[in-house]
C-alpha cells in the first residue's frame, strides 16, 4: 500500500515522503496512529501542492536567515560587563539571556535558542558564539566578558598588591642569597 508520511517515522523516511509497506503494517500502526494518510490521488495532488508552497517559504526563509547572519556578523563583537572578583572570576555567569540582551542594546533582535551556547561563561574574557540563524545558515560573533567598573578598580588594585608581594619577596631571597654567600665565605 502506498502512503504519505505526516511525521518522521524510524526508517521509514520524513514527513512528505510518498512510500510503500506492507497493507497491515500501514491499517494496524501508520495510518491509526496518523503517522501517514493513503496515497490515493486527492492526497498526492495536495502532497504536490504543499511541497511547493514549502519550497517557496523555505527559500523566503533562507533569504531572510542569511540578511540576520550579515547584519550579525556587522557587529562582529558585543560586550557584556559583569562583576567579578579581583581574580577575574565573574560573580555568577553569562548566559543566553544576557547576550540576547547585549544584542537588544544594539537594537538586534535575536532569540535565545538560536544562540549556540555550551555552557555558560563564568570568567572574563573573549570567546567565539556560534548563531544558528535557521535553514543550515550559522553565524559567529566575538562575545567579550568585561568588568564593570568597580570590579576593575578591585582587579588592578589585587595585581598591584600582588605585584608588590613579588617584588618583596624577590627582594627577601636576594638578601637571603647574600647572607648565605656571606655565611659561607667566614
Amino acid at each position: 500500500m502506498k502512503v504519505i508520511l505526516r511525521e518522521e517515522v524510524g526508517t521509514l523516511g520524513n514527513a512528505g515522503d510518498l512510500i510503500t509497506v506492507k497493507d497491515g503494517y500501514a491499517r494496524n500502526y501508520l495510518l491509526p496512529r496518523n503517522l501517514a494518510v493513503r496515497a490515493d490521488q486527492r492526497n498526492v495532488k495536495q502532497l504536490e501542492h504543499t511541497k511547493r508552497a514549502m519550497l517557496a517559504r523555505r527559500g523566503k526563509l533562507e533569504a531572510s536567515a542569511k540578511a540576520a547572519a550579515k547584519v550579525i556578523e556587522e557587529v562582529g563583537r558585543v560586550v557584556v560587563t559583569r562583576s567579578c572578583g579581583p581574580e577575574g572570576k565573574l560573580f555568577g555567569s553569562v548566559t543566553s539571556r544576557d547576550i540576547v540582551a547585549a544584542f537588544a542594546e544594539r537594537d538586534i533582535t535575536i532569540e535565545k535558542r538560536w544562540l549556540i551556547l555550551q555552557e555558560p561563561y563564568k570568567a572574563l574574557g573573549d570567546y567565539d558564539l556560534s548563531i544558528r540563524m535557521g535553514q543550515g545558515i550559522v553565524s559567529t560573533v566575538k562575545v567579550s566578558v568585561e568588568p564593570d567598573e568597580a570590579s576593575a578598580a578591585a582587579i588592578t588594585a589585587f595585581a598591584a598588591a600582588a605585584a608588590d608581594a613579588a617584588a618583596a619577596a624577590d627582594a627577601d631571597a636576594d638578601a637571603g642569597s647574600a647572607d648565605d654567600a656571606g655565611a659561607d665565605e667566614a
